[in-house]
């Protein structure tokens, strides 16, 4: 019997297939006998930001805007909002600029 010797591991199924057998993989866990964990499966990037195993884990691609290890922080000057040559300064998830001579305004417009 192929799956007399509980060959499928972390909780895996084993399913006889022909003299072989089949393992089918509890959530987080691949491979043929799920030995292998899955670190993306928990989906740890935040803000749509994309997921690929690594050897020594996972790294997260983030989208333009976002930063960090699970792409949890936003740049809110990442748009280059400030006009007319205003300094952009990020502050918390806001933004404030920092007008040129002559301007004023949220952005600088005025």
């Amino acid at each position: 019997d192929a799956c007399g010797s509980n060959p499928c591991h972390n909780n895996g199924i084993c399913s006889k297939q022909g003299l072989s057998f089949v393992c089918s993989c509890k959530e987080g866990y691949t491979g043929v006998q799920c030995t292998e964990f899955d670190p993306c499966y928990s989906t740890p990037c935040m803000n749509s930001g994309s997921c690929s195993k690594t050897e020594s884990g996972y790294q997260c691609s983030c989208l333009q805007g976002f930063s960090g290890h699970q792409c949890q922080s936003f740049d809110a000057c990442y748009s280059n909002p400030c006009q007319n040559g205003g300094t952009c300064q990020t502050s918390g998830s806001n933004y404030r600029c920092i007008c040129a001579a002559a301007y004023s305004g949220k952005i600088c417009s005025d």
